[in-house]
């Protein structure tokens, strides 16, 4: 992102696409797109519009490759002021890097108990076995990096899920726990993982480290230094 918060836009993965144009009629077309299993599209009711498996998934399966326009941050935030891009729909795959995404990429709904993980750029792909006739749903703030605050963007989420936030953030937001399982089952994009690490490894100096020791550890490496030359 830019280092204007006012210009910070951010959706699934650095956006939060959620509720579509409504419409009951099944659509194969147009989610054949971006999904590289059998899907369609129908109404979600509370969500709107929403992809849904049209035959069982297996854990692992890449599910969707999320498709779109590469654009930077600063032309992401200035569609987004020009009223043609929604803020919720560009999805975030670097720091200051976004997809606008395409129609088919678009109606993969949010979970706060999601059954796909987005990994690589923009891969969806199965976290558990999946059932003909669920929708395919993924945690929007997995792909939004913590540079995007809150005061900056959130979403109210309407996934009904029972450990639903209601409020969807970047990904810090996220419970630990939570997080962990994700990590565990290889989510995340690239951006995202480093940013993650860097968060770790600060919480886990702070933690078990007194701040004492590290200077002193870092006087003690210069003397090396020192004498090395």
């Amino acid at each position: 992102m830019n280092g204007n918060p006012a210009k910070k836009p951010t959706g699934p993965g650095g956006t939060g696409h959620s509720i579509r144009s409504a419409g009951g009629s099944r659509s194969t077309a147009t989610a054949s797109q971006a999904a590289r299993v059998p899907v369609y599209v129908t109404d979600t009711g509370a969500c709107g519009q929403g992809t849904f498996a049209a035959a069982a998934i297996s854990r692992g399966t890449l599910v969707a490759t999320l498709a779109g326009e590469r654009i930077s941050s600063d032309t992401c935030a200035q569609r987004v002021h020009d009223g043609v891009l929604r803020l919720d729909d560009p999805l975030q795959i670097g720091k200051l890097l976004y997809l606008d995404l395409d129609d088919a990429s678009r109606l993969f709904n949010h979970s706060c108990n999601p059954n796909l993980g987005l990994r690589n750029e923009s891969d969806l792909f199965a976290l558990r076995d999946i059932s003909r006739d669920e929708e395919l749903r993924y945690d929007y703030a997995t792909t939004v990096s913590s540079d995007i605050s809150i005061s900056t963007w959130t979403m109210r989420c309407c996934c009904g899920a029972a450990n639903c936030r209601e409020l969807i953030g970047h990904v810090l937001t996220i419970p630990l726990a939570q997080t962990a399982a994700y990590l565990r089952a290889g989510t995340f994009q690239a951006f995202i993982l480093r940013e993650l690490r860097q968060v770790v490894a600060a919480l886990d100096i702070a933690r078990r480290v007194p701040a004492r020791a590290v200077d002193k550890s870092a006087a003690t490496a210069r003397r090396g230094d020192e004498c090395d030359e």
